[in-house]
């Protein structure tokens, strides 16, 4: 299923999933890692079940052939075997029980002394008794030896079982119960059923029918197999294919999330983290409760609680010897897996974070749950605070919790429709969150927390969709001063240190907080470093920030005239040929974009905008393309929805500029291409920008009013 997450202002990076780790299975084929021990438990099972029957035809052989022909003509001593052996067959002796099989079978077939010493040898009561014997004896002896062989078999399991431990990445002692446990399953089926036939014989069966058992000890070997497997290539998308498509177990599963009983904790762990694989493609809508149960592993007082493991790390020497390099690789093949070490990515609240990201980016349906959710949002909210002690984590963990709220937040902060309406409102709804990205912003320094700097751009720039939320951002000065230091270094030029993305995403945030918000624009004009206005004139000449410092001047120019200098003015003159320029090779957003510069300078400057045509820039070139764009835009874009709109306000400044251009503008067809304007409405102009569908920020004049004012201008100064 494509996912429901769109965005228009700045493009959500995917969820990075965690890949399986390298080992030992790396380089297997695509076969089921348990085929090896099921063939041999195929070959046990057989030899156990031809015992079973022989030792079925020799308990009827005994009693319909031996007993009813011969009832008085056995002699005790092997009425007694006899006797002893059908006792047997009741008993679980198993290695004793068929050890004194094959010794009394012994006993009786090498001296073959059936009849008493006083019975004659023609007695006809007794002529078949010998061979009779001797094939009952025959079957026991049978017996015993294949009970024998059955359990020596079993005794050498340990060759497919530790290979398998190894491919399927069962590691340490309860690895290697868990390969015992499957062992003894797939023994029982085959045994129960035909060896052949017992299809549903592999690890992930096994381990869903673990999950429905009443056992903790059976559900943990349920969820650590699983576990190992979602994460071992090539095991990996079949086994969560399988489990998704199983609603029981994805139930079981997500309802073993809100087990808090302190013994269940390494159940739970697990359970989270196969979760959190399974929910790169789960719809969550129909598990009853499925959220309270996630939102349980957000809880603070989830420190963790599960027993420290170690990881198996390779040393790293490389032998040059072949014959070493292959001894080790054989002592690798047949050691156990030693126990992995939980990182600070697997606390609970993590593993509850990084599932409720993932779910989010599959399915909006998963949204809509989400924002249904009481105390989801606020509980992720919380995760930004740099209390380290609040959240009862080391500085490492506080981290993790950090970036993994802030990759959450994103996420729901780009949904679009009402849903995403929603949610951006809960999610400003906390009092403490601007404050809590504000400090993320001062403290993140390194290169390291340049992510995080990222994501916290990202949900600022989407929460100031929203007027209020904008003006409140706005009102604190620390995230208006660490974003114009981002996308402008100290010197005027991009910040090398940041990227360029940083410096995209900031203009982006600052371009949606100036967008209709004159005191976020006087903030940014009253700032200390005025040079940023310089600075963003310089960007506009490079082609990677051209349209975004395009985006942030308008707005100022729009929202700031009065605050403007004389340099400032001289600024915008320098760079409005280079503008000009561009609308003539530009399309679609770009020409929005620079039309929307080009005609607040108009407004700002009129005498630039004179000036410009004056000393080279083709003015009828520029009114052609303005009003060719402003026919073949009929039909707007949700991804430029205001192009004509900025077209028309172009042509009625210089109008307004000069009562020439009325006349200029009539000639080259400007009222006919009004009229086609106000001929074809579009409800997708009447906003400034779109999340998926979703239509945001209306605009305060309707576009029929500057049509008709366009149009009034033309016929006042035309004729």
């Amino acid at each position: 299923m494509p996912k429901q997450t769109e965005s228009v202002v700045i493009d959500v990076a995917e969820t990075t999933v965690a890949q399986p780790e390298a080992s030992c299975a790396s380089q297997l084929p695509n076969t089921a890692p348990e085929k090896q021990l099921n063939l041999f438990v195929r070959v046990v099972a057989s030899v156990e079940r031809a015992g079973n029957a022989l030792g079925t035809l020799a308990f009827t052989w005994a009693t319909v052939v031996l007993l009813g022909g011969y009832p008085t003509s056995v002699n005790f001593e092997d009425f007694v075997f006899a006797t002893t052996l059908f006792f047997l067959e009741a008993a679980s002796l198993q290695i004793p029980a068929a050890v004194i099989r094959v010794e009394i079978a012994l006993m009786r077939l090498l001296p073959q002394d059936y009849c008493s010493e006083g019975d004659p040898a023609n007695d006809s009561g007794k002529i078949n008794l010998k061979p009779t014997l001797n094939v009952f004896y025959g079957m026991v002896l049978g017996q015993g030896i294949l009970y024998l062989a059955a359990r020596i078999l079993e005794f050498f399991s340990f060759f497919p079982r530790r290979p398998l431990a190894c491919r399927g990445g069962f590691r340490g002692q309860k690895g290697v119960q868990s390969v015992d446990m499957y062992y003894e399953y797939a023994f029982e089926k085959c045994m129960n059923t035909s060896i052949l036939a017992p299809k549903k014989m592999n690890l992930t069966t096994f381990a869903m029918d673990s999950l429905k058992s009443g056992s903790r000890k059976e559900q943990f070997c349920g969820v650590r197999i699983l576990y190992s497997l979602v994460r071992r290539e090539p095991y990996d998308k079949p086994v969560l294919s399988k489990v998704t498509n199983s609603r029981k177990t994805v139930t079981t599963l997500i309802q073993m999330l809100g087990w808090e009983n302190p013994e269940d904790n390494q159940i739970r762990l697990l359970a989270a983290k196969i979760t959190a694989e399974l929910a790169n493609g789960l719809r969550i809508v129909a598990i009853s409760g499925a959220m309270n149960f996630i939102s349980s592993l957000l809880d603070n007082h989830n420190k963790q609680q599960i027993h420290e493991l170690t990881i198996q790390a390779d040393s790293g020497d490389e032998e040059n010897c072949w014959v070493l390099k292959r001894w080790r690789q054989m002592i690798k093949q047949w050691s156990i897996l030693e126990e992995e070490q939980w990182a600070e990515s697997d606390i609970l609240p993590a593993l509850g974070l990084v599932i409720l990201e993932r779910l989010a980016t599959y399915d909006l349906v998963n949204c809509v749950e989400i924002s249904r959710s009481m105390d989801i949002i606020p509980k992720i909210t919380g995760f930004t605070s740099n209390n380290g002690e609040k959240m009862c984590v080391n500085e490492t963990g506080q981290k993790v919790l950090i970036e993994f709220s802030l990759r959450v937040l994103r996420i729901l902060a780009s949904i679009g429709g009402e849903t995403g309406i929603t949610l951006r409102h809960k999610i400003s709804e906390d009092p403490f969150l601007l404050d809590n990205l504000a400090e993320i912003l001062e403290d993140s320094r390194s290169n390291q927390d340049q992510e995080l700097r990222e994501l916290t751009i990202d949900i600022l720039t989407k929460l100031a969709m929203d007027e209020s939320t904008r003006k409140e951002i706005g009102s604190i000065q620390v995230i208006i001063q660490k974003l114009m230091f981002a996308f402008v270094a100290q010197d005027g030029l991009p910040d090398s240190h940041s990227g360029c993305l940083m410096t995209i995403k900031a203009g982006q945030a600052l371009s949606m907080l100036t967008l209709e918000n004159a005191d976020n624009c006087s903030a940014i004009m009253k700032e200390p470093r005025h040079g940023f206005f310089k600075d963003l004139a310089r960007m506009l000449q490079d082609n990677r920030y051209i349209y975004v410092a395009a985006n942030v001047l308008q707005n100022l120019c729009k929202h700031s005239r009065v605050e403007l200098r004389d340099s400032d003015v001289l600024e915008l003159f320098s760079v409005l040929p280079e503008v000009l320029g561009r609308v003539m090779d530009a399309d679609g957003k770009e020409l929005e974009v620079l039309v929307g510069l080009s005609s607040q300078i108009c407004s700002v400057s009129p005498e630039s905008f004179t000036k410009a045509f004056k000393q080279g820039q083709n003015e009828e070139i520029f009114v052609e393309k303005l009003i060719n764009a402003l026919n073949a835009n009929s039909k707007p874009n949700a991804q430029f929805p205001g192009i004509r709109r900025v077209i028309i306000e172009q042509l009625t400044y210089m109008m307004e500029l000069n009562s020439r251009y009325a006349t200029y503008f009539r000639n080259h067809g400007l009222m006919e291409a009004l009229i086609r304007v106000e001929k074809t409405p579009s409800k997708t102009e009447k906003y400034r920008l779109f999340l998926g569908k979703a239509g945001l920020m209306e605009h305060k004049v309707h576009l029929s009013s500057l049509v008709a004012r366009a149009k009034l201008l033309i016929a006042m100064h035309s004729t």
